[in-house]
């Protein structure tokens, strides 16, 4: 697709010196999840579901068999080599709900846990010879492209710490942003991106907001990176948790303290055994846990034009006195899906161009209604009862017949209030 990658091209010569880098960084990254999804590079729905390889295979039993918790396995299979298929619902929806599901895919932190698991091998070479420091350090950012295939994000963080490396090397001046631009261009026209387009774009955008952001303080790293969950909530049409956000900020940083340790005692586990490792892996499931019961108490919210426009604008080199009023308009014109739905919906047959679209008869006349977390809870004459689930620019709904002894509990009591 040469089209997409021109345009996506000519938006960085264009904008790149006229904005702030983290305005440029959220409208890169708009403009391609808007030209992946206009243009329908999005891989299979399958595409992602690894083959895994004996040896990983023969790891998850030996772990499976050696914690008393099936699911704490799971969890730290999960971590390790970035294989979520098994994790329960429970598990899969607390990470989701502190915005911690970057922490399934194998990045940044796990080469950084290969480096600091060789660093005594490393310094002993270092004080002995530079140009052999150098060659093993070299190898080890190229092993992921000849044992992972389909590993793209720590890949490109390979070629991150490689360029900056041997950057270093030739000048000290060179700025780190500089080098990860330079990494997702190589990446782009000769890496993984015609692979998973999306797994570039998201890889592209919290990195890029964090290098973007290194002078600032904690608090404004914070925000910026919920700018970019806020994006990625729009083109998933999914929620966000009000305030997830912050836990998860912190739960990211403790997940970076301990993660050498589980990298180290997970490899090492036939020498010191699993206890250890069960302890530390639960502790911090139990504190996710937590986390998720209570950022759950303040509810969800959906991302929409407005709320992205306000990250838009925070990014960019205006004043204060400026910013705050059209912050105040945009909350204003903010709406969630339900106001965004026409009056007519559940009366047609089309609504939007989706699989996922339920069809109502005109016959089915509404009889009842009731509001539900993500939509609404109807009977209608036949005697059904369906679900509908409703989304930014289309809703999903579920019917189902009641058997004669559930029907005259419906009758008592249509809604079950």
């Amino acid at each position: 697709m040469l089209g997409p990658k021109l345009i996506f091209l000519l938006f960085h010569v264009l904008f790149f010196m006229m904005i702030s880098k983290l305005t440029f960084i959220y409208c890169t990254a708009l403009l391609g999840l808007f030209l992946i999804q206009e243009f329908d590079l999005s891989p299979p729905f399958n595409y992602y579901k690894r083959v895994t390889s004996p040896f990983i295979a023969s790891k998850r039993i030996e772990i499976r068999n050696s914690l008393k918790s099936k699911e704490m396995a799971e969890l730290l299979m999960s971590y390790v080599t970035g294989d979520k298929l098994r994790l329960t619902k429970k598990v899969k929806v607390a990470h989701r709900n502190l915005a911690l599901y970057h922490l399934f895919t194998p990045s940044g932190i796990h080469l950084s846990s290969i480096l600091i698991f060789i660093f005594p091998f490393l310094y002993l070479i270092k004080k002995k010879s530079k140009l052999a420091h150098a060659a093993v350090i070299t190898a080890v950012c190229l092993l992921p492209f000849l044992l992972f295939s389909k590993f793209y994000s720590i890949k490109r963080m390979s070629i991150l710490r490689l360029l900056n490396f041997y950057g270093s090397k030739v000048s000290d001046r060179i700025p780190i942003f500089a080098i990860f631009i330079l990494t997702f261009i190589i990446d782009f026209f000769f890496g993984t991106y015609d692979q998973s387009p999306l797994s570039f774009m998201y890889s592209f955008l919290f990195l890029g907001i964090i290098l973007s952001t290194t002078h600032k303080p904690k608090s404004y790293l914070m925000f910026a990176l919920l700018g970019g969950q806020v994006i990625i909530a729009y083109f998933q049409l999914r929620t966000l948790t009000t305030t997830g956000f912050i836990f998860g900020f912190f739960l990211t940083g403790l997940f970076g303290l301990i993660f050498p340790l589980i990298f180290m005692f997970f490899w090492s586990s036939p020498i010191f055994g699993t206890t250890f490792l069960e302890i530390l892996i639960t502790s911090y499931w139990k504190l996710i846990s937590f986390c998720s019961i209570q950022t759950e108490r303040f509810g969800h919210y959906y991302s929409s034009l407005p709320i992205v426009l306000i990250f838009i604008i925070f990014s960019l080199k205006l004043k204060n006195k400026w910013k705050v009023p059209i912050f105040l308009f945009l909350l204003l014109i903010h709406s969630g899906p339900v106001l965004n739905l026409p009056r007519g919906a559940f009366l047609h047959s089309k609504v939007a161009q989706t699989k996922r679209f339920w069809k109502f008869k005109k016959s089915d006349k509404l009889l009842k209604q009731k509001r539900t977390r993500r939509g609404y809870k109807i009977l209608l004459a036949s005697g059904k009862t369906c679900r509908i689930k409703i989304f930014d620019n289309f809703y999903e709904g579920r019917c189902a017949a009641k058997s004669q002894k559930k029907a005259r509990k419906q009758n008592a009591d249509p809604l079950g209030l």
